[in-house]
């Protein structure tokens, strides 16, 4: 007999994500924790060293400041552990440059096309703009954009795919 599709069982949705944690409300120890099958000394050796490595810089990528960052390794786990893990990122304010201001203002002075799509595309109002001359006297027009932060689970979550 042939087998047709109405016949096969059908395979097993894959479970949704669990949701981020709730929020730390201080700094806490954070603890990452990858199991796998017996792993020779060396790939042992070499995941700690990639991990110490790449936590760390990631950490920092990340804005999630910490007090320090440990890694183990056995041949059946790699462990990593965060010491005073941040509860959220640190806040961050940065400048945006935008159109040369003789494109973002027409003859009458209306903000052109230009610099609405640059203030809606910043996520701030026309009246936040600033105007400044760059080393070659050219005088653009600049927003600050406020950052302050996303959770540490939130951004673990995204970034390594965590609760």
């Amino acid at each position: 007999t042939s087998s047709t599709d109405e016949d096969s069982p059908a395979a097993p949705a894959a479970p949704a994500p669990a949701a981020p944690a709730a929020a730390l409300s201080a700094p806490d120890l954070f603890v990452l924790e990858i199991g796998s099958e017996e792993l020779p000394p060396d790939d042992v050796q070499a995941g700690m060293v990639q991990l110490r490595e790449r936590v760390p810089a990631l950490l920092s990528k990340l804005r999630l400041s910490h007090s320090g960052v440990e890694v183990h390794g056995t041949p059946r786990r790699l462990a990593v552990l965060v010491h005073n893990l941040a509860p959220a990122q640190t806040p961050q304010q940065s400048k945006l440059r935008g159109p040369p201001a003789k494109a973002a203002y027409g003859s009458s002075g209306k903000p052109t096309k230009a610099l609405e799509g640059f203030c809606k595309k910043a996520g701030v109002s026309v009246d936040g703009v600033t105007r400044e001359a760059d080393a070659k006297g050219v005088e653009y027009c600049y927003v600050e954009i406020k950052d302050d932060g996303k959770t540490a689970a939130e951004v673990c979550w995204w970034n390594i795919g965590l609760p």
